[in-house]
């Protein structure tokens, strides 16, 4: 059952960032972009926060299996109005615009996934499973494909998150 919800994810990831084609962008962004993705994530507040949610997508939980909760695609100019959003006062519009030259036009994927009742780290596995020991990155793949060709990632980072409900209980 699990060797068959690894492809499905992929493929359910793949097809999701496909949604994203109305959130084209410029390549390479002009000084004049990098300066207002600057200014706009100086501002830190409602315009800020409303601009990168279009970033995301948010998808309703399943009656089985594992919630693909969200999925991001950050682009080259999302990620400059993010990074400008992250540094304080003293960060300068010459100073993103270096940023932006080292950091490339490169583009951010996120995909979180959360928990179900039909789906977590005891409900599918034995408590003596040797494949319990993992922290179930094993689980999940995400690949983005563009016109037919899987593109390689620099850099792929998992982050697991535990949380506890009520005092901590749970």
């Amino acid at each position: 059952m699990a060797s068959l919800r690894r492809p499905a994810i992929a493929i359910l990831g793949t097809t999701l960032l496909a949604t994203f084609a109305v959130l084209a962008y410029e390549v390479p962004l002009s000084e004049e972009a990098v300066r207002e993705a600057y200014f706009l994530g100086q501002r830190r507040d409602e315009t800020t926060a409303r601009l990168l949610e279009t970033y995301r997508r948010y998808f309703p939980i399943p009656e089985a299996g594992p919630h693909v909760y969200a999925v991001e695609l950050f682009t080259p100019y999302a990620l400059a109005v993010k990074a400008a959003s992250g540094h304080n006062l003293s960060y300068s519009a010459q100073q993103a615009m270096q940023d932006y030259r080292l950091r490339g036009d490169s583009v951010r994927v996120g995909v979180y996934i959360h928990y179900t009742s039909t789906y977590g780290p005891r409900g599918m596995r034995k408590p003596n499973d040797a494949s319990s020991q993992g922290d179930g990155r094993e689980e999940f793949q995400v690949k983005l494909i563009q016109d037919g060709k899987a593109l390689d990632s620099k850099n792929l980072r998992y982050e697991g998150m535990r949380m506890s409900v009520g005092g901590g209980k749970g």
